[in-house]
């Protein structure tokens, strides 16, 4: 219990003030939000589309590849799984690819080259994983995550499991997370309540837009001898017999009052639900609902800025273990695409500029085939990068270095 809160300032003719201040009767609270809320949560439309979007974004023609082979690989073999297991990292904190083999031994450490043909990748989600055992040394790479992961009773050696986690949590409530991360649907879990109280009380003034008040000699009397079974007995066939596409029936000796409700600003608090729900899980409303950018001359160059932030930031959660995994499968890592930013017509006049550049870079004798790949405009291949992009755009091969020259 939390008593005598103060904040430096007191009102010495009336308490009332202090005692009625936000800062003074209020305090900041939060639980872990259980794995089966999550997973009631995670078949609502609205939590569905948000983790849709945000691994679509993140995930879809995002990642850029050293070789056609690795890039076909990855496509055919493990994109799917990956794809799921980011999903998972949303609703759950944690989704997990799993190595699995024929070894009989899952427990004990994986040993030697990993053959894609001979492994099977399957990704779970965090309600069925389970981290055992962190690893306590502090100079491990590993430290305070599990060496063992429990799925379905059945014990997995880390070396066997790639583990996708997201926003990371204090090291006192790590225990209480399984050492894995918080959910996307955790930490919205108050906004999206917010919206469904307003979604129901939308449907329920449009199902009960007036009411019948009848006005019935004797109902108190009745209600207190217990003798009220056949008035509401009445009173139910009334009600199911109105609706509001037809009349209710009732006795012409009954006095009835209609009382119409309504709910004043109802639009606009479904607005403020609905932003907040937007900032909090980072896709800007626009985009959140499906509709055009509103606003005076607004081409909506800050709502897709804002969308690319975010998938910027998700995909800082998925490179590391997708590089892992890559690794162990002998594949080249990758690393993101330059984002693709704004309408057709400003990418073209992006890459507009970006050729420019690259040709200043020519005339100075500097690696303009380089510049071109980082920023995304060419993919590097193995035959010799700067003789195909001097043939493509008509210029010279880029000058060979003397390695032996300052």
């Amino acid at each position: 219990m939390i008593a005598n809160i103060k904040d430096g300032l007191i009102n010495v003719l009336n308490h009332l003030a202090n005692n009625r201040a936000a800062t003074r009767a209020n305090v900041i609270y939060a639980t872990r939000v259980p794995m089966a809320t999550l997973r009631e949560m995670s078949k609502t439309g609205v939590c569905s589309k948000i983790v849709r979007i945000k691994v679509a974004g993140a995930l879809k023609d995002t990642l850029q590849f050293e070789t056609p082979e690795a890039e076909a690989i990855y496509t055919k073999r493990i994109e799917s799984v990956v794809m799921d297991a980011a999903r998972s990292m949303l609703c759950f904190g944690r989704g997990v690819i799993l190595i699995a083999d024929n070894t009989g031994e899952p427990h004990k450490p994986r040993t030697g080259a990993v053959d894609l043909d001979r492994v099977r990748l399957v990704a779970f989600s965090g309600d069925e994983v389970f981290g055992q055992m962190p690893d306590t040394d502090l100079m491990s790479e590993r430290y305070m995550k599990p060496q063992l992961y429990q799925i379905n009773g059945i014990s997995f050696h880390h070396s066997r499991i790639i583990d996708f986690t997201y926003v990371k949590p204090t090291t006192i409530d790590a225990p209480h997370y399984s050492y894995g991360g918080i959910s996307e649907l955790e930490l919205i879990h108050d906004q999206v309540v917010n919206d469904q109280v307003v979604e129901r009380a939308s449907g329920t003034i449009i199902d009960k837009n007036s009411t019948f008040f009848h006005k019935i000699k004797g109902f108190k009397e009745a209600l207190a001898a217990k003798q009220d079974r056949e008035l509401i007995q009445y009173m139910t066939e009334l009600a199911n017999n109105r609706s509001i596409f037809g009349d209710g029936v009732m006795d012409a000796e009954d006095d009835v009052v209609a009382v119409t409700q309504s709910l004043t600003d109802l639009a606009e608090v479904s607005r403020i639900t609905l932003q907040r729900l937007a900032m909090v899980c980072g896709i800007p409303v626009p985009m959140l609902v499906g509709q055009s950018v509103e606003g005076l001359n607004s081409a909506g160059d800050q709502e897709r800025n804002s969308l690319n932030d975010t998938f910027q930031e998700l995909q800082g959660y998925l490179l590391g273990p997708i590089n892992e995994l890559l690794a162990i499968l002998g594949l080249p890592p990758v690393k993101w695409a330059a984002a693709k930013e704004g309408t057709a017509e400003q990418q073209i006049a992006r890459e507009q500029a970006i050729l420019t550049n690259a040709k200043h870079l020519f005339d100075m004798g500097e690696d303009y085939g380089a510049y071109l790949v980082e920023k995304g405009i060419i993919k590097p291949e193995e035959s010799d990068l700067m003789t195909e992009y001097a043939h493509v755009f008509a210029l010279p091969p880029a000058p060979e270095m003397d390695h032996g020259q300052e």
